[in-house]
């Protein structure tokens, strides 16, 4: 039977085999051992590392999906078959496998051994779980400076070198006494935290590793044991969390709970040992077969609990016994016992289901368990609530058990990690991820453009009500620029969902790429279909040349809306609901040593979006051209303050920055930085080639306006003061002499021509001739004198008025000044029209025509008298 480690099985199976004796392992799990060259006759009722334990590993890492994974392990045996089996394995399964290895020897010094005696480190496992929590002191009281020992310096080279591959799984293949001086030196470098993930595996016993691993609160190694893992072969599946035994009553624990009903064979046996080892006269037997060299042994009682290794050296007894009873012959050689091992042995003993396999003797792995224990803080108390244990202790609580293939989570105990949830951590460092976001200039500037438009917005809806009352506003249409500014805050809002990106919630994302669309296209929709009802009211004139006011009327504005709205509403509304834009983060090909994807952009993605931006950008740029050549027809037309030229360069302006822009979008997708910039520009663009274009002319015109007003009113105020100061007589020719030789006003009755005369200056007849020509008077003087008192004015020295006005022509009648009380003018007024010109150009061709012909009929006519005058001379 045995031994319990594979460097001294392997020398006795080589010895068992040159004899002939059959062996049977429990605790050896080397792979080496299945090699029937060297053991012929070694079976083992565990299953090898290959088949066993790798293979539970491997399993684990796929399950989880970890693909990367640290291997320290120590040159024995037993650490080196585990490794090499591992790294078959894990290469098969896909899974990169770093390994590092050290030799151990138990005073501290380098072998090329494994660690078979822990006596003599017990000094320094001492002061390693003491480290960290206190300071030593010499005799004097002078701090103690640690010295690495030399066995420690190879485990710490070969975790430094584990360092650099940045994995975050280990897997330590060492043995329990190994385990301080790795978690040691695991902290050293920086290797433990909620970062690391350890799991050691079945070279590690639960017990002797429970009946160590007390340590001083806050050491090093208190603090480096939370949340690690032990893989472990077990006898069979138990959800039984095993607490580090009382100080007093260590011996004597309560019965193990039955895994089964009914209980199985692990559950009888368990039963077995419990009355056996609380039966004094059981005892006093046991005692009495131990060997004579072993008297030490002989102890008044002994745990209730079987130690893990009981379980399979009773199978391998009852294998060992029952393959010798079944051969043939009363003499029987390991030859004969292992043939009847391997053809013959199935049973259900402690550890269940005993089955070996048929070449090599190996335990078969479906009948075998593996059990993840999760190494965590005691939390037993005594009745006062305290704590039992002075030192931090351990409970062994497990978690998931591996069996015929597959990994199976325990009832409500979930692995518990380093930081104390149970939140795996990634196997791999978080990648450096280039995210691509906007940055926070470009967002900026995208605001700062929106600032601007919204600000001319509510600048220009100010000043529309301000000045609704005015011929410019009324003219104009307050409802039309108040709908122009609508739709221009509506696309500029734009801009707020092109900026939206993490940590912005998915939905909110998603949201957001649909909100983006709807809101430039209906701004778009709104902006440009109170454009086009502009135009197409300017295009009447045409085919009505008599036409002299641009009527628009509200229900004109409601049919070209609608025209537009229509068209786009269904585009949008069709994809939307049937495929959504959503938020996606689109990776590029960069990737880093581990070959992931380090570079990303945020993008609004959908199927087939290619379709639905032609389909939809088709529509409204198709309505841009028609308004372009609507605008283009109606060209030579001049309306009232230039409102027909400044729509169509708004309307060609819109739709160059969208022909020059979509290219330049396409060419920047994927720069989310650019393209944020380029669409908000664009944006930017449309926007204030509608506003500005819109409203400054008319501001403008508004002005002069009211400054060309204030000048008829002051005109007209002297001209009526001019009248006022002479009255006026007529005699039946429209005459007037005033006896005091005071000047005399003669005008003609149609307002023709208007004279001043003196009666004692003869000469002064045509001193001041003026004539009304389409309501401006024009005359040859500059000066009208008139009795002081009678103008209520301001006056030269010589009481001259000054006429400046009357020079300039800027005199004008109140026949040709127009009120714009409010209710008179509806619409914009045809200054120039081009149809209405031909025509009379036309007709004026045609009298001229008719004039030549008149003007030549009468030349014949009068030559025709002159000759028959010559002729009635001569005669």
């Amino acid at each position: 039977l045995g031994s319990s480690r594979d460097s001294s099985t392997s020398p006795l199976g080589i010895l068992s085999g040159v004899h002939n004796v059959s062996q049977i392992g429990f605790a050896a799990s080397s792979s080496d051992l299945d090699i029937k060259s060297q053991f012929p006759y070694y079976g083992r009722t565990i299953p090898s590392s290959t088949n066993g334990d790798a293979t539970a590993v491997v399993a684990y890492l796929q399950k989880y999906n970890i693909t990367k994974l640290n291997v320290l392990f120590v040159t024995d045996a037993f650490g080196s078959a585990y490794q090499n089996a591992l790294q078959d394995i894990a290469g098969a399964a896909g899974i990169e496998t770093i390994s590092h290895s050290f030799s151990f020897s138990s005073d501290g010094s380098n072998t090329n051994g494994d660690l078979e005696d822990i006596n003599n480190i017990n000094d320094n496992r001492e002061r390693k779980r003491r480290r960290g929590s206190e300071i030593m002191l010499d005799d004097i009281g002078n701090p103690i400076e640690e010295e690495e020992e030399s066995g420690d310096d190879e485990i710490s080279s070969a975790l430094r070198a584990l360092t650099e591959t940045q994995f975050r799984y280990f897997l330590a293949i060492v043995a329990e006494e190994h385990y301080d001086f790795v978690m040691d030196a695991a902290s050293t470098a920086g290797l433990v935290g909620k970062d690391y993930v350890w799991i050691f595996t079945s070279g590690i016993d639960l017990r002797t590793f429970q009946r160590n691993a007390t340590y001083t609160p806050g050491s090093v190694l208190a603090n480096a044991t939370k949340g690690v893992g032990i893989l472990h072969v077990e006898p069979a599946k138990t959800t039984r969390r095993i607490s580090p035994p009382s100080l007093v009553d260590r011996f004597k624990e309560p019965r193990l709970e039955a895994i089964s009903n009914p209980p199985s064979s692990y559950d009888k046996f368990n039963d077995v040992w419990f009355k056996s080892v609380i039966n004094s006269t059981v005892v006093e037997y046991l005692n009495s077969k131990q060997p004579s060299v072993t008297t030490s042994l002989n102890i008044s009682s002994y745990s209730t609990h079987p130690n893990h290794h009981s379980y399979f050296i009773f199978d391998a007894v009852i294998s060992l016994g029952l393959s010798m009873c079944m051969t043939e012959e009363n003499f029987f050689t390991g030859q004969d016992v292992f043939k009847e091992l391997t053809d013959e042995i199935k049973f259900e003993g402690a550890t269940l289901n005993v089955d070996y396999d048929d070449v090599t003797g190996s335990r078969d792995i479906n009948g075998a368990v593996y059990t993840l224990w999760n190494v965590l803080p005691s939390e037993d108390r005594n009745e006062d609530g305290m704590a039992l244990f002075e030192d931090v202790a351990y409970d062994l609580v497990p978690t998931e058990h591996y069996k015929e293939g597959q990994w199976v989570e325990v009832e409500n105990q979930a692995f518990v990690f380093f930081d104390g949830s149970t939140n795996r951590p990634p196997f791999l460092p978080p990648a450096e991820m280039n995210l691509n976001k906007i940055g926070d200039t470009y967002r900026a500037v995208g605001y700062g453009l929106l600032g601007v438009v919204c600000f001319m917005a509510i600048v220009f809806l100010v000043w529309t009500f301000c000045f609704r009352k005015t011929r410019v506003v009324r003219a104009s249409k307050s409802y039309f620029l108040c709908i122009v500014t609508t739709g221009c805050v509506i696309m500029i809002s734009t801009i707020i969902p092109i900026g939206m990106e993490e940590p912005v919630s998915q939905n909110w994302l998603d949201f957001s790429c649909n909100l983006r669309v709807w809101l430039f296209f209906m701004g778009l929709v709104l902006s440009l279909s109170a454009l086009l009802t502009k135009t197409w009211a300017v295009t009447k004139v045409l085919n009505n040349p008599d036409k002299n006011t641009i009527t628009v009327k509200k229900k004109d504005f409601f049919v070209s809306w609608l025209i537009l709205f229509v068209p786009n509403f269904i585009m949008l509304l069709t994809w939307t609901l049937a495929n959504p834009f959503k938020w996606e983060r689109v990776f590029r090909a960069a990737v880093d040593v581990f070959d992931r994807e380090i570079e990303s952009f945020g993008q609004c993605k959908t199927d087939h979006a290619q379709v639905f931006w032609a389909l939809i950008l088709l529509i409204d740029i198709s309505f841009l051209l028609y308004a372009v050549w609507q605008s283009y027809k109606v060209r030579n037309i001049q309306t009232e303050f230039e409102e027909s030229r400044y729509i169509a360069i708004s309307i060609a302006s819109m739709l160059q920055a969208l022909i020059m822009g979509i290219p330049i979008v396409i060419v920047v997708t994927g720069t989310p930085d650019a393209l944020y910039f380029v669409l908000s520009a664009i944006i930017f663009v449309m926007c204030c080639a509608i506003l500005l274009l819109i409203f400054v002319p008319k501001i403008i015109a508004s002005r002069n306006d009211g400054i060309e007003q204030a000048k008829r009113e002051r005109t007209e105020f002297l001209r009526k003061k001019a009248e006022a100061a002479k009255p006026e007589s007529y005699d039946e020719n429209h005459s007037a002499e005033d006896e005091d030789n005071e000047p005399v006003v003669t005008r003609s009755r149609d307002g023709a021509a208007m004279l001043v005369t003196n009666p004692q200056d003869p000469e002064s007849e045509s001193k001041f001739t003026a004539t009304y020509t389409g309501g401006v008077m024009n005359g040859n003087a500059t000066t009208l004198n008139v009795p002081e008192d009678s103008l209520n004015t301001t006056a030269s020295a010589n009481r001259s008025l000054c006429t400046a006005d009357v020079e300039r022509g800027e005199f004008v009648d109140e026949f040709t000044e127009t009120n714009v009380e409010e209710g008179e003018v509806d619409g914009l007024r045809v200054v120039t029209n081009p149809a209405k010109v031909e025509r009379e150009t036309k007709e004026l061709k045609q009298k001229l025509a008719e004039a030549k012909l008149e003007n030549s009929r009468l030349r014949n006519e009068n030559n025709t008298i002159e000759n028959q005058l010559k002729k009635s001379v001569t005669k």
